[in-house]
C-alpha cells in the first residue's frame, strides 16, 4: 500500500514539474514578444520624431532662403492667396 502513494506522489511531483517547465518556456516566450513588440514601438517614434524634425529644419531652410510664404503676407485678399478661392467667383472674407 505503501508504494502505491510512493509512486502516486512521484508521478504527481513529476506533472507539476512538467507543468512549470511549460508555463516557464511560454512566460518566456510571451516576454520576447513583448520585448519585440516594445523595440519596434521605439523605433517607430524615433522615426516619427526624425521626420518631423527633418520637415522642420527643411521647413526653417526654406523659408530662410526664400523668405515667408506667400500666403502670411498681409493685406492679400483670400481669392489671392488660395488658389482654390481664386477660382471661384464667391467672396470669402
Amino acid at each position: 500500500m505503501n508504494q502505491i502513494i510512493y509512486f502516486t506522489g512521484i508521478a504527481g511531483g513529476l506533472v507539476l514539474i512538467l507543468i512549470e517547465i511549460f508555463y516557464k518556456k511560454h512566460q518566456l516566450k510571451r516576454q520576447r514578444q513583448l520585448e519585440v513588440a516594445r523595440h519596434a514601438a521605439d523605433k517607430w517614434r524615433q522615426t516619427i520624431q526624425q521626420r518631423k524634425m527633418d520637415r522642420s529644419l527643411d521647413y526653417q531652410r526654406r523659408f530662410k532662403e526664400n523668405g515667408p510664404p506667400p500666403f502670411w503676407a498681409p493685406g492679400l485678399d483670400v481669392r489671392q492667396r488660395s488658389p482654390i478661392a481664386a477660382k471661384s467667383n464667391t467672396i470669402f472674407v
